[in-house]
Parts: structure tokens; C-alpha cells; sequence
């Protein structure tokens, strides 16, 4: 799917924010595998951790809503033990 809608500073609100630039770099190809356009912002302050906002994911206003679904949904991999718990990610399925 290709990605078309471009981010303007005025548009554009943070979708999730995270302790370091490799996994908001992640959440960013998931974002963009689906369609949705997404930068990451502040990644230069990673190693300072939450204190000063985390690594922030940024996406158009409009795709807010869609951003946090995929972002938030539980993983495929993983189920729940009887508790429910989420487990390990399950293999060989």
C-alpha cells in the first residue's frame, strides 16, 4: 500500500510515544505498511528516556484514530494463558 498523505506541522498529532528510536522506528513501517504516513520525532533524545516525552510517533490528525488502532490491537502472535495473561508469542501456528 502506498503511502499518500504528506505531514504538515499543523496537522500532524502524536500517535504513541516510546522508550527508544528503534521501536518507534518499527511502529513507524508498521504504520506505513498499512497506509498510513508517519515520522518520528525526537528520536536524538532516546537515551534520556520518558523524561522528556519518549521518542514520539507523529501522524496526520486524521489518521489519529486509525494509528492507535493498529498500534494498540493485540498482537496476532500472542495469546492469552487461562488467566488471561498474554503469554510468549506463539510458534509453529
Amino acid at each position: 500500500m502506498a503511502v499518500t498523505t504528506a505531514l504538515s506541522f499543523e496537522d500532524e498529532a502524536v500517535a504513541a510515544s516510546f522508550d527508544s528510536l528503534i521501536e518507534a522506528e518499527l511502529a513507524r513501517g508498521r504504520l506505513e505498511a498499512e497506509g498510513i504516513a508517519a515520522r518520528v520525532a525526537d528520536g536524538n533524545i532516546a537515551g534520556i528516556g520518558l523524561a522528556l516525552g519518549g521518542v514520539r510517533l507523529m501522524v496526520a490528525g486524521s489518521d489519529l484514530g486509525a494509528a492507535r488502532a493498529l498500534l494498540f490491537a493485540p498482537s496476532a502472535l500472542v495469546e492469552p494463558d487461562a488467566e488471561g495473561d498474554p503469554g510468549s508469542p506463539t510458534r509453529g501456528r
